[in-house]
């Protein structure tokens, strides 16, 4: 099946929207769900705080993008659906050096 053809968005919408309410998407969704808490218990802990400025900084933004990293992929199949229906947005190049006419040609 190509994602990229307009004439199976309509079926391809349906088999996300199906799959996201499966069973087999929930156990998917509470795992991450557990990690994501996971690592924002981290984020307050204590033993995290004693760490070295440098070194928390570091690893806070690590840890952020994790969970980061983790809601996005949770909330992938709805992104999907909402990417097949916007219309084609690909974009034209466009080149600034392009000499634009603003006078008629005589």
């Amino acid at each position: 099946m190509d994602i990229k053809d307009p004439k199976n968005a309509k079926n391809i919408q349906a088999i996300l929207r199906e799959g996201k309410s499966s069973e087999f998407w929930q156990v998917i969704c509470a795992f991450l769900d557990e990690d994501i808490e996971k690592h924002k218990a981290e984020l307050m802990s204590d033993e995290f705080f004693t760490a070295p400025a440098e070194q928390y900084k570091v690893q806070a933004e690590v840890i952020k993008n994790h969970i980061l990293d983790l809601q996005t992929l949770k909330d992938f199949p709805d992104e999907c659906i909402i990417e097949l229906d916007e219309p084609d947005q690909t974009e034209t190049e466009y080149d600034p050096f392009e000499k634009l006419e603003t006078e008629p040609s005589q």
